[in-house]
């Protein structure tokens, strides 16, 4: 089929049924979600194909999950939002993750340095980190006329945000990895911005090409494309 990454599993914990993704997930035990999201990373990386543990971090509503932040303090966080990953990342070794529209604690979940130094050096993961569609598009949440951000602009950050804070790859209508390659494209950084997004593009790049590597999609031994029908 030409497929090489599959975006599931969906781990998110399940408190709110109206939740757009809950047929995907395991319900309300971040244990038993952990459980379940590693047998399925398992059973879908043993045919070849890369797996996407979904949403980072706190992804679990529906209608405000543009713009919501997910309130809880620390010992929630570990104990309820964090546990199954901390599984699925020991037990499975998901080659990706997609971090998730909502801010957690105030703090955008795919911009927080904070939350993706916690999956990397503290619970262990080494794949690619990318974005979900339109996720940092800053006119997908102004807007929304219910929006805390309905109207707004730049509270996004600068071109290398979502870089800076360790994500690798943005999904299909996102918009800060082409300001940061065009910036440096057009000599339009001062040199300490130029710097600072060379490094961050550098660490994408080798992040994205040592997955593909782990699968075989580079050099002789990469699969052949499969012909689109006519």
């Amino acid at each position: 089929l030409d497929v090489h990454v599959a975006f599931l599993p969906s781990i998110n914990i399940l408190p709110w049924l109206n939740w757009g993704r809950g047929q995907e997930s395991y319900g309300e035990d971040p244990f038993f979600s952990g459980k379940m999201g590693a047998a399925v990373i398992r059973g879908v990386q043993s045919k070849g194909v890369m797996a996407t543990a979904k949403h980072f971090l706190a992804n679990n509503i529906e209608n405000t999950r543009w713009y919501v932040s997910a309130e809880f303090d620390d010992k929630t966080l570990h104990e309820v939002y964090l546990k199954q990953w901390a599984i699925v990342v020991a037990e499975s070794s998901p080659e990706f993750v997609m971090t998730s529209y909502n801010r957690a604690q105030g703090k955008w979940a795919n911009q927080d340095p904070r939350f993706i130094r916690i999956l990397r050096e503290r619970l262990g993961f080494e794949g690619s980190i990318t974005t979900d569609w339109w996720a940092t598009m800053e006119n997908s949440i102004s807007g929304f006329p219910s929006s805390p951000f309905h109207g707004k602009t730049g509270y996004f950050g600068n071109a290398t945000t979502v870089l800076t804070a360790g994500v690798d790859l943005e999904m299909p209508f996102c918009n800060f990895d082409a300001k940061a390659a065009r910036g440096l494209a057009a000599c339009s950084f001062k040199d300490a911005e130029a710097c600072q997004a060379a490094n961050v593009i550098d660490r994408a790049v080798g992040h994205l090409l040592q997955s593909k590597l782990r699968y075989g999609l580079v050099g002789d031994k990469a699969p052949p494309k499969v012909p689109i029908d006519p």
